[in-house]
């Protein structure tokens, strides 16, 4: 069936040229209130109307959560700076290797920074 998964929420889509275009009769009023509704998630209209129509809920996203989200990307980038400036590679390795918790933290910060590049470019 052609699906492929590249669009704003993640869900998987038929392919473009798979697509049809329908027509659907509002009246003036209506289309102002979805538009404004679609613009207050980040969607254009007519992908806004299809993720609602599939069930699917947009958030608005919420400024704050993204400030502090951005906030703890750039000091996770910011500790992984330091330790480029403090050691070479070859001894960066080695810690890492040797001091188990270290090894630990990095997986776990480079988690945390996909998080929030993940919920950045959401929002």
């Amino acid at each position: 069936m052609g699906y492929k998964k590249k669009n704003t929420t993640g869900r998987k889509r038929l392919s473009d040229e798979k697509r049809k275009k329908y027509s659907v009769w509002l009246n003036e009023d209506e289309r102002g209130i979805i538009s404004e509704k679609a613009d207050a998630v980040g969607m254009s209209f007519s992908v806004y109307m299809r993720e609602r129509a599939m069930d699917y809920n947009p958030i608005v996203p919420d400024p704050e959560f993204r400030q502090e989200l951005m906030r703890v990307r750039d000091d996770i980038k910011r500790l992984f700076s330091i330790l480029d400036k403090a050691m070479t590679p070859e001894q960066r390795y080695k810690k890492i290797t040797e001091w188990g918790f270290l090894r630990d933290w990095v997986k776990a910060a480079k988690k945390e920074l996909r998080f929030c590049d993940k919920w950045i470019d959401r929002t």
